[in-house]
């Protein structure tokens, strides 16, 4: 499939189907999490209950 035709970009915003490349920049972000900073921030997340990306 073309995944060309699937993007949207502007100046400040690119919106495409995901690519295996994604993952990486996800776990990163995911594993470097600081604590609660905010009522509705989650804070850190024990990643030993995530299930194929879904809290269970």
């Amino acid at each position: 499939m073309n995944n060309k035709n699937l993007t949207f970009t502007t100046d400040r915003l690119e919106i495409r189907p995901l690519v295996n490349s994604d993952y990486e920049s996800w776990l990163k972000g995911s594993l470097d999490r600081n604590p609660s900073q905010y009522r509705y921030d989650d804070g850190l997340i024990d990643m030993s209950v995530l299930k194929f990306g879904l809290r269970i």
